[in-house]
């Protein structure tokens, strides 16, 4: 993939997260957008997940699926904070 395609992914993924959360039942949106990337291990997709749902990581229908997110980046980059 290609650096700018790589870029123009990870914002139109901040651009679907904000979408997510203007519509009805954002919550519960997110929480099955956040699960449509399990399977994925790049550390920028999963970095830019937990910017996305940074401002409500303590919500209980997401906060369980975004710290999944977090060990699993961390298992790849190491300790974040």
């Amino acid at each position: 993939m290609k650096k700018s395609s790589t870029i123009d992914e990870l914002v139109d993924m901040h651009h679907k997260g904000k979408e997510i959360m203007a519509g009805e039942n954002p919550f519960h949106n997110m929480l099955t957008y956040l699960k449509s990337f399990d399977g994925s291990n790049d550390a920028n997709v999963l970095k830019t997940l937990l910017v996305i749902t940074k401002s409500f990581k303590d919500n209980e229908v997401i906060k369980e699926k975004r710290e999944e997110i977090k060990n699993k980046l961390e298992s790849i980059v190491g300790e974040i904070h």
